[in-house]
This record gives structure tokens, sequence and C-alpha cells, in this order.
């Protein structure tokens, strides 16, 4: 099922914008990250910089891992849609909206910032924001705005 900008962007909403303007600070204390195994500092944050529209749409179809600051679980995700949000000869920067699908209701995920692991993308945090559930699954969608004017 394909979807339309105006759907996505209608359930991403302003909280994910607003949540990609903040540091991850203002969402998960260091300390609590660290002591659930998590890390988001480093090496992990400089992997997302490098990481751009072309680095996913390649992995469409592909399986991530993500793991939950806020309880000790890990879900199966599968990148299902890369949707360009760039008009013709936009040159501000890239912006894109990746549309993860979880298989198993058992596996969903609070709005936050997680940790995915990916076999050819590596170790990235990404704030993921559910979106719907329908027969294929819940779906989540992170917004992606690098655009600078």
């Amino acid at each position: 099922m394909v979807l339309s900008r105006r759907r996505i962007l209608s359930l991403v909403g302003s909280s994910s914008a607003l949540a990609a303007m903040l540091p991850l600070g203002a969402w998960v204390a260091p300390a609590q990250a660290e002591s659930r195994g998590l890390s988001f500092t480093g090496a992990a944050w400089r992997r997302l910089e490098v990481l751009h529209q072309n680095s996913f749409a390649p992995q469409v179809g592909t399986r991530f891992l993500a793991r939950s600051p806020s309880v000790r679980r890990t879900a199966r995700l599968v990148l299902s849609d890369v949707i360009d949000h760039a008009e013709p000869g936009d040159t501000a920067g890239e912006c894109f909206t990746l549309v993860f699908t979880a298989q198993a209701q058992r596996e969903r995920l609070a709005e936050e910032t997680h940790l995915l692991r990916h076999p050819t993308l590596g170790l990235f945090p990404l704030f993921l924001q559910p979106s719907d559930a329908g027969l294929a699954g819940t779906r989540y969608v992170a917004l992606v705005n690098r655009r600078f004017s």
C-alpha cells in the first residue's frame, strides 16, 4: 500500500518535526539509556550523520532491529518505503520519510528514539512514531529533515 505525502505528513504530525529538532537528551536521559545498554552517544550519532536517503532506498524490504530505551525489548521492523519530499529543482537539502512495518502486534513500540541495527547500515538512533496498525502489522514513520535555507 502506497501512502501519499499528505497522509504521511498527517500521520507524522508536528510532534515528529519537533522531536527531530530537539536533542536526544530531551527524550532520553543519557544515564537512563546507558543503564539499559543503549549507547546514544559518539559513534551511533556520527553514523546517523552519514546516512542519507540514498543509503536507505536500497534497503527497502530488509529487516532492522529496534531497541527501545524505555523497555528492554527488541522489535523486528521491515523498511517498507522511503518517501522523498523534495520538490523538482530543490537544492535546499534532503527531506524524506522512512516507513517501517512491525509484523507482530506484540512488538508495538513507544513514540521515542530507538537504537536501530541493520547489517548494512550499522547502528544508529532514530525517532520512530507509530502511525497505524493494519493487516500487515503496525507501521512506524521517521521523518528525516536536513533542509536548510
